[in-house]
C-alpha cells in the first residue's frame, strides 16, 4: 500500500502474514481450535533525518486458543458462540508478554435459504456476527512519544504509528459483520462466492500524546479522518470451495471502507489479498468416519384450486439392517433420478422417504462399511407408507497373495512353518501360523498391513522376515536356514537377565570389522532372540583390554558393539530390540596381567535390560 498510514510522507508499506490453525472436534457440537500466527512489515518513506527505526519488522509467536459451540435451533436457523485468548509475543522477547493479552467472544446466527430451495444447485446462507474483544495488546508499545519533546522532528511519530501496525497490535472493541454465501454445486465440489460487510466501534480513550502530533497540522491523515475517530468498517469479497468432505480453499479480498484515528487504533490497510487451504480428517476420536445426519420430515401443505385435485403420493417407512437384521445407522439413503437430498438412517437403521409419485421407484442405500444395496419399491397411493426392510452385506476385505519360499543352506526346497504376527491397515491384530510343506513354497492370503514372519523348523536356526503391504500386490519372501550346531554355544539365563556364549565373537586386528567365523554363533544369537520374543531389549556389549590409548579403546568397543548389533538386525532381529554400548578397558573381567587374561577381557556380552 502507498501512504496508507500518514499522508504526504512518500510512504510505501508491504505486509506478508499467515497462520496455521488446528481444530480438534469434540462432542455435543464443541471444538477446540489453536492457532499460531506469523507476520513480516517492511516500511519504506522518506525519513528526513537520521533514525534507527528497522525497515522489516516481525511479530513470531502470537497464538490464539478457543473454544466454539454450534446449535441447530431450526432446519434453518444455526446460532455458535466463540470464546478465545490470544497471546502477543514480547517485543524482543522470547515468549509470550502476559501483560497484553487479549480475550473476546462472538455470537454468529445464520439463515441457511437452502431449507427454502430444495434440490436447487445453487441457495443462500446469511450470517450476523456480534462480538466484543477486551484487547491490552498496545500495552506492548510502553508509552507514546509526545510531540513537545520532538519539536523538529517527525520520526519518533511515524515510528511509533509504523511499529503498532507491523506488530499487529490494537484495543478494545465492539464488532458486527453481515454475510451472504452463495453455495453453488460445481462438478464434484461446491463453489461459494461470499460478500460480507464489517463495522467496529473502539471503546477505549484515545491516545492524548499522539493526539498532540496533529495541532497546527503538523500531520496528515490519510484519507482526511479526524485522529480520535473511533469507527472502523471494511467489506470481504471472496471465494470459498469445497473440494470434497476433507479440502477447501478460500481465497478473496478485504477492502477498507473507513478508518480509525491513529489515536485510537492503527489504520485498516487499503486491501487485504488472502487465501488459506484446509483439510478436515475424516476419523474421529473413536475411528468411526461415518457422518451422523439428523434426518427432519417436512409436512408440505399444498394450497390448490378446487377443480385441480392435488395428486395422491405414498412413502416409504423403511429399516437398514445387516445381515444378522442388526440395524445400521448412519447409513445414506438416495433416489437415483428423482433430484431429492440424501437422507440417512437414525440410530434404530430407520428412515422415512419424501412423499413419491405411485409407481416404481429406486430407492439406494450406502455406507463405508457394507457394499451398496439398491430396492426397487412400487408406490402406491397411501397415507401410512409402506415397510420396507433392507440388507446389506458387509464389504470383505481384500486379501494380499504372499509365498513364503524356504532354502536350506544348499539352496534346496525345505518344509518349514511360518508363524504371522502384526497389525491390518485398519489397526486389527493378526495372529496365525502356517506351515510349508516339502516344497519348500507356501501360500499366505494377508490383509493389507504390517508384519513379522517367524520361520522355523526343528534342528534348524530360526530367521524372522517384516513385510508392508501397502496395498495388494504379489510378495515373495525367500528364506534360508541354517542347521543348529550340534552342540549350542548360546544359552538364555533369564534369572540372570543374561545370553551367554561359550565361544568369542572375532574381529579383524584393532577393526570393528567381523570375521566370518563368528557367523554361525551370531546366527544362533539371533535365532535364540527370535525365539523368545518375551526378551524385549537386549544390550550388546563391547569390551577390551588395557592396552593402547582409552579413548581409542572406548571408540573402537563401541563399534564393535555396533557391527555386533546390525548382524543381529540383517539377520531378523527387530532394530527397537537391540542397542549397543562400548565400555573399552572400563569393565576386565580379569585382571590384565598376562595376555591369557587381555584375551578374555577382550570380549562381547549381551545383557537383558527388558523382558516379560
Amino acid at each position: 500500500y502507498s501512504e496508507f498510514i500518514i499522508a504526504n510522507a512518500n510512504e510505501k508499506n508491504t505486509r506478508a502474514a499467515g497462520s496455521i490453525r488446528l481444530d480438534l472436534a469434540l462432542p455435543h457440537n464443541i471444538q477446540l481450535f489453536a492457532t499460531f500466527l506469523s507476520s513480516s512489515n517492511v516500511n519504506e518513506r522518506d525519513y528526513g533525518g537520521p533514525s534507527a527505526e528497522p525497515q522489516t519488522q516481525m511479530a513470531l509467536g502470537d497464538v490464539i486458543f478457543g473454544a466454539k459451540y454450534a446449535h441447530v435451533v431450526t432446519p434453518y436457523l444455526n446460532i455458535g458462540g466463540m470464546a478465545f485468548t490470544r497471546f502477543f509475543s514480547g517485543v524482543g522477547e522470547v515468549g509470550p508478554d502476559l501483560g497484553a493479552t487479549a480475550v473476546g467472544g462472538r455470537l454468529l446466527v445464520t439463515l441457511d435459504g437452502r431449507h427454502f430451495l430444495p434440490g436447487k444447485r445453487a441457495g443462500f446462507l446469511v450470517h450476523l456476527n456480534l462480538g466484543y474483544v477486551y484487547d491490552n495488546s498496545m500495552s506492548l508499545m510502553g508509552d507514546a512519544p509526545n510531540a513537545a519533546d520532538w519539536p523538529d522532528t517527525l520520526q519518533p511519530f511515524y515510528q511509533h504509528l509504523v511499529k503498532q501496525f507491523a506488530l499487529g497490535l490494537s484495543r478494545s472493541r465492539a464488532e458486527i459483520a453481515l454475510g451472504v454465501e452463495v453455495p453453488i454445486r460445481l462438478g464434484k465440489g461446491l463453489l461459494a462466492p461470499i460478500v460480507e460487510y464489517g463495522f467496529k466501534y473502539f471503546t477505549d480513550d484515545a491516545d492524548k500524546d499522539l493526539l498532540s502530533w496533529h495541532e497546527n497540522d503538523r500531520v496528515l491523515i490519510s484519507g482526511g479522518v479526524s485522529p480520535d475517530h473511533a469507527m472502523a468498517h471494511n467489506m470481504i469479497l471472496g471465494l470459498r470451495y469445497h473440494f470434497n468432505r476433507q479440502f477447501s480453499m478460500d481465497v478473496g479480498v478485504d477492502i477498507a471502507l473507513g478508518y480509525p484515528g491513529y489515536a485510537i487504533s492503527p489504520s485498516l490497510p487499503v486491501y487485504n489479498v488472502f487465501a488459506s487451504l484446509n483439510y478436515r480428517g475424516a476419523a474421529g476420536a473413536t475411528g468411526d468416519c461415518t457422518p451422523k445426519t439428523i434426518t427432519i420430515i417436512k409436512k408440505e401443505v399444498q394450497y390448490v384450486e378446487k377443480s385441480k385435485p392435488a395428486p395422491l403420493t405414498g412413502f416409504v417407512v423403511g429399516k437398514v439392517v445387516d445381515e444378522k437384521g442388526s440395524p445400521i445407522s448412519g447409513a445414506v439413503v438416495s433416489y437415483p433420478g428423482t433430484g431429492k437430498s440424501d437422507q440417512a438412517t437414525d440410530e434404530l437403521g430407520g428412515f422415512t422417504s419424501y412423499q413419491l409419485k405411485p409407481g416404481s421407484h429406486l430407492i439406494r442405500i450406502s455406507h463405508p462399511k457394507y457394499n451398496i444395496g439398491d430396492k426397487k419399491v412400487d408406490i402406491t397411493a397411501s397415507e401410512s407408507g409402506q415397510k420396507v426392510t433392507i440388507s446389506l452385506k458387509s464389504k470383505v476385505a481384500a486379501l494380499c497373495p504372499v509365498v513364503v519360499a524356504i532354502q536350506d543352506g544348499k539352496n534346496k526346497p525345505m518344509s518349514g512353518n511360518v508363524r504371522i504376527l502384526g497389525k491390518t491397515m485398519a489397526g486389527a491384530e493378526l495372529s496365525k501360523e502356517q506351515s510349508v510343506d516339502d516344497s519348500g513354497k507356501g501360500s499366505l492370503s494377508l490383509p493389507p498391513g504390517a508384519y513379522q514372519l517367524v520361520i522355523t523348523k526343528q534342528k534348524y536356526l530360526a530367521r524372522q522376515q517384516t513385510i508392508t503391504l501397502p496395498t495388494c500386490t504379489d510378495t515373495r519372501v525367500e528364506v534360508m536356514l541354517k542347521r543348529k550346531p550340534a552342540r549350542s554355544a548360546v544359552h538364555l539365563n533369564k534369572k540372570k537377565k543374561r545370553i551367554t556364549i561359550t565361544k568369542k565373537v572375532h574381529f579383524k586386528y584393532n577393526k570393528a570389522t567381523l570375521l566370518k567365523a563368528s557367523n554361525t554363533l551370531l546366527d544362533e544369537v539371533a535365532s535364540l532372540l527370535i525365539e523368545h520374543p518375551e526378551v524385549l531389549l537386549v544390550r550388546v556389549e563391547g569390551h577390551t583390554d588395557n592396552r593402547g590409548n582409552p579413548k581409542y579403546n572406548m571408540k573402537l568397543s563401541q563399534q564393535r558393539a555396533e557391527a555386533v548389533r546390525n548382524y543381529l538386525i540383517a539377520q531378523g532381529v527387530k532394530p527397537e530390540r537391540l542397542e549397543a554400548k562400548g565400555y573399552g578397558r572400563s569393565r576386565p573381567r580379569y585382571a590384565n596381567i598376562s595376555e591369557r587374561f587381555r584375551r578374555k577381557n577382550r570380549r562381547v556380552e549381551f545383557t537383558i535390560l527388558k523382558q516379560k
